[in-house]
């Protein structure tokens, strides 16, 4: 639900760099190579 269209305005939000970070987004994405789900979101 993070990457939905309603979910922008929060993707936006500064905070949610750390938030993505505390919740072990950022580490899956870079242990799995890709691209973060928010750069591939409009």
């Amino acid at each position: 639900m993070m990457f939905v269209p309603v979910s922008r305005g929060m993707r936006r939000d500064p905070r949610f760099a750390d938030l993505a970070d505390r919740i072990g987004l950022t580490g899956y994405w870079r242990a799995a190579g890709v691209a973060p789900d928010v750069d591939r979101v409009a």
